[in-house]
């Protein structure tokens, strides 16, 4: 380095850690407690945890917590001008629960701070912290560790806005308790770990930016090295190549001369105006000898898009649309969409005059905006997009056909306040539960959830439901169940009124089956033992595989889905005590499954909403999530599942509730899959091992129709070592053996790799791949790595 004026630069500093927590190396400067709704003049900044809860004896607890005297000239303290490279918020759990949102505090507070006596009004109002979220908190046990470089960093550069951090209990209704700084146990108490350096030279921070045509100015942080402008002004002049896409805000020309008066901070924080699409660079020269540094910007334009990015749904069934604009796009002006439709006699925006519909982003607004699509008359459209911005516009194909639609729920078990919102919400958002009703099981207990039913959908609704883990634990439930589908407990139709094939005899009202439109419906009893209907603790025993093979086997109709309880594969919860306790017959099951052409499994026990594909192009694993009662640290609000049959494709949905117990929900997933073959392959994956010179015996993989009507299919592969016989063929659902023949004589030794595909014309999940891996090995040493022994 260059001294300026005569004076000595500081020497070249490295990263640096410093770590802040109470009582170590002298540190006493945290803050921390929690508020409590419950007890709301309570003063818990002695405490030795802090907490949070979503539901504490009817009300919240938030925590707060901060680290004070970060910033300083004394050992241990962060120095004026170092650069902050990251910062980590390590907090341990003894009681896990629910995540929390972390959020900075914009307020002052002490630690002896209460509920009432927080900020203006009782408790934590949303002026009262920044709505960015720094991050989620999670609540499991043990140690956690939180990125908080964000807060660190824009603290560093103006210390007085640390007011430290809120822990807001948003992720659901389970507590958590994590060691305060007066926990006995030092090592647990929140430790906040800050990693810094010192420039060498002029540095611009960020080194990149990313922005869209319309974007607001972008700040940016020019440093010097400390001790650089103790003695004289130290003058950066900044140049931009290209003013017309970027330049610091203030230029003339496409330069600016920012000054660091002699003895003022070593930073400065500026603004970098955003203009037409392009790339620009920004390069900094100064008078006092430093390094020099650039800034790149590149400026994209945006886009409009439109999300599902494309619809199927059947007469008269409005939908709902998301319309966007990138994000940025309407920081600096206002943007009109213009929505119009081709065939407004199938399918228009709601409000549209003319086929037309204007939205709105106001300047500085919401990129997001919600419509609805008025479903007409059976037939397509293409609703396409223009605007006033620039933006590259999209379009969203409709397409109406005839079919019918269902809804499903599951679990939710005594909350009936959320039941009953669930309900209200597929009357307002689909118009009805459709041709009938399904839960997937713990409708615990049944009637009053029932009589919710009658509520809002009408006492003729059908309303299916298996059998779940708490009904079976629980006599009054089956016994209703069994009513209900024998007599229709008394006051409704019976259950067996719409179905075609009882169950096995020992579980006749628990296990059947039914038809509606092009589609078969299996309800399954998981808790089935082949004796009685609540013998096992959850399984696919093998009476009641072969009664679904049968029935599998006797289905001629294009659809099928079935429904039981417990997930094949669980995720978040329940794993290793669902249908994977028993895997070789949950193996069986979900082959069986795919093998029968069942679209999708749907299920429940998890109580969180999760869809999985164990196999491309196979059976839809679909867990509702919950219609009551929510679990524990996940994401739990209420879902439903609306499915729509086409003729030729099945439509699925599923909304959640924008909060646990909320009654306004949005669609939150969407996907279609069509009604035709599909191309089932045995296997994925093919390893073989053979020693260098030796032969390989032929492995055999099947190919299978895995819907309806005839698979006609080609076989490829990429390689000269390996061939398949036959190459081509058809199924109508038998699986046709193929043989893969080796030819590895002559191959060196190593790792070989092959890809055998499976294609069809007729099938939309085409193609399917097999990899097929070949070690070659030598059978003695081969110390000169020729491929041959060595003698």
């Amino acid at each position: 380095l260059v001294a300026a004026a005569g004076f000595a630069l500081p020497p070249v500093a490295h990263a640096v850690a410093v770590v802040f927590q109470e009582g170590v190396n002298g540190y006493a400067a945290t803050a921390d407690t929690f508020l409590k709704q419950a007890a709301p003049a309570g003063d818990n900044g002695a405490a030795t945890v802090v907490e949070w809860d979503g539901d504490e004896a009817g009300g919240q607890n938030i925590g707060l917590l901060r680290f004070d005297s970060m910033f300083g000239a004394e050992s241990g303290q962060v120095p004026d001008g170092a650069i902050i490279t990251s910062a980590t918020l390590t907090y341990t759990v003894g009681n896990s629960g629910n995540a929390a949102t972390v959020n900075e505090v914009l307020i002052d507070w002490a630690e002896g701070v209460t509920y009432n006596t927080f900020g203006g009004d009782a408790g934590v109002q949303a002026d009262e912290y920044n709505s960015a979220a720094v991050g989620s908190a999670s609540g499991t046990s043990g140690t956690n560790n939180l990125d908080v470089t964000s807060s660190i960093l824009a603290w560093s550069l103006n210390p007085t806005a640390n007011k430290g951090w809120v822990f807001r209990p948003t992720g659901g209704t389970d507590g958590v308790e994590f060691a305060s700084s007066e926990s006995a146990t030092v090592a647990q108490r929140p430790k906040l770990t800050v990693e810094y350096r010192i420039p060498v030279g002029v540095e611009i921070l960020p080194a990149h930016l990313d922005a869209v045509v319309g974007s607001a100015d972008f700040p940016v942080t020019v440093h010097i090295p400390p001790g650089s402008n103790d003695h004289v002004d130290v003058h950066v002049t900044l140049t931009t190549d290209n003013a017309a896409v970027a330049e610091p805000a203030g230029a003339a020309g496409g330069v600016l001369v920012i000054t660091f008066d002699m003895g003022s901070d070593p930073y400065r924080v500026i603004a970098i105006s955003i203009g037409d699409a392009g790339a620009a660079t920004v390069t900094t020269t100064n008078d006092a000898g430093l390094g020099n540094d650039t800034l790149t910007v590149d400026v994209a334009t945006g886009s409009v898009a439109v999300w599902p990015a494309s619809v199927t749904t059947i007469e008269g069934a409005d939908r709902p649309a998301r319309l966007s604009i990138t994000p940025g796009s309407n920081d600096t002006r206002t943007i009109v969409v213009t929505l119009s439709t081709d065939n407004a006699a199938v399918a228009k925006p709601a409000g549209a005059i003319g086929g037309s519909l204007d939205v709105t982003f106001t300047m500085g607004g919401s990129t997001e905006e919600t419509i609805t699509l008025d479903i007409g008359a059976v037939g397509t459209t293409t609703i396409s997009t223009s605007n006033t911005g620039g933006l590259v516009n999209t379009t969203l194909p409709v397409k109406v056909a005839t079919g019918f639609h269902f809804t499903a729920t599951t679990d939710p078990h005594d909350q009936l306040a959320r039941w009953d919102l669930a309900l209200a919400a597929i009357n307002t958002n689909i118009g009805g539960p459709g041709v009938f009703h399904v839960s997937t099981g713990d409708i615990d207990p049944p009637q009053p959830l029932r009589d919710e039913i009658d509520a809002r959908f009408g006492p003729a609704a059908i309303w299916f439901s298996c059998v779940g883990n708490h009904d079976a634990e629980t006599s009054a439930n089956m016994l209703w169940l069994r009513n209900e589908y024998n007599t229709g407990n008394g006051v409704r139709t019976p259950l067996k009124s719409y179905t075609n094939q009882d169950g096995p005899a020992s579980s006749a009202e628990t296990i059947y089956t039914w038809n509606h439109g092009n589609a078969h419906f299996v309800m399954l009893n998981q808790y089935w033992d082949g004796m009685s209907d609540t013998g096992t603790d959850g399984d696919i025993v093998p009476a009641l595989y072969d009664w679904l093979a049968a029935d599998l086997a006797a289905n001629v109709l294009p659809v099928v889905f079935v429904f039981g309880h417990e997930p094949a594969y669980p995720f978040y919860r329940h794993i290793g005590d669902s249908l994977d306790q028993y895997p070789a017959n949950r193996d069986a099951f979900w082959n069986l499954l795919e093998a029968g052409g069942v679209h999708a499994f749907v299920c429940g026990h998890i109580h969180v909403y999760k869809r999985h594909q164990p196999n491309p192009g196979g059976t839809w694993q679909i867990d509702v999530g919950n219609a009551g009662r929510s679990s524990s640290g996940f994401p739990d609000e209420q879902t439903f599942l609306n499915i729509t049959v086409t003729d030729t494709e099945v439509v699925y949905d599923i909304w959640r509730s924008i909060a646990i117990g909320s009654g306004t929900y949005t669609l939150e997933d969407t996907w279609t899959e069509p009604i035709g073959p599909k191309i089932r392959v045995s296997d994925s994956i093919i390893e073989r091992t053979v020693f260098v010179g030796g032969d390989l015996a032929d492995d055999t993989f099947t190919v299978a129709n895995g819907g309806p009507g005839t698979l006609n299919y080609e076989i490829t592969d990429n390689v000269g070592w390996l061939s398949v016989n036959p190459d081509s063929g058809d199924s109508t659902g038998e699986a046709d053996p193929i043989d893969v023949i080796y030819a590895v004589g002559d191959r060196p030794v190593g790792q070989h790799t092959a890809l055998i595909t499976v294609s069809s014309l007729d099938a939309a999940n085409s193609p399917q791949t097999i990899a097929v891996s070949v070690a070659v090995v030598t059978d003695s040493p081969d110390f000169n790595g020729d491929g041959d022994v060595d003698q």
